[in-house]
């Protein structure tokens, strides 16, 4: 059997896409998330920041409420991160600032607590 040029070129692609996103680079976020990943779980207990909006907010308006007067140019990447022995999975946000250079925001919804966010400097 034989398959149509249009299957071929959809498998080619798909098998393009596995190869090209397994062979990235780690960037900033993966850099982020094997340090914190790397610590033990009891020095993690850093002051994650409440952000009081609904559950329904998008993860711009909950990292511009976190961020407060600092002016963020691009959102350079958003991601789901996996830390280790962490309960939950986190949103992670790289962006660029206009004074404060690049910055990731991770962020998760805790219920009736808000959104529960933590800055730090993406170098």
């Amino acid at each position: 059997m034989r398959c149509a040029p249009t299957t071929k070129v959809v498998s080619v692609l798909a098998i393009c896409a596995v190869v090209f996103t397994s062979c990235r680079s780690p960037d900033a976020i993966d850099r982020l998330v094997d340090k914190i990943s790397a610590t033990d779980p009891e020095s993690r207990r850093t002051h994650f920041g409440p952000v009081h909006l609904p559950a329904t907010a998008s993860v711009e308006e909950v990292v511009r409420s976190s961020m407060g007067v600092v002016v963020i140019r691009k959102t350079l990447a958003v991601r789901e991160v996996h830390i280790r022995l962490a309960t939950r999975p986190m949103t992670a946000v790289l962006l660029d600032t206009r004074d404060e250079g690049q910055k990731i925001v991770l962020l998760f919804y805790m219920g009736d607590r808000g959104w529960l966010t933590q800055v730090y400097d993406a170098n």
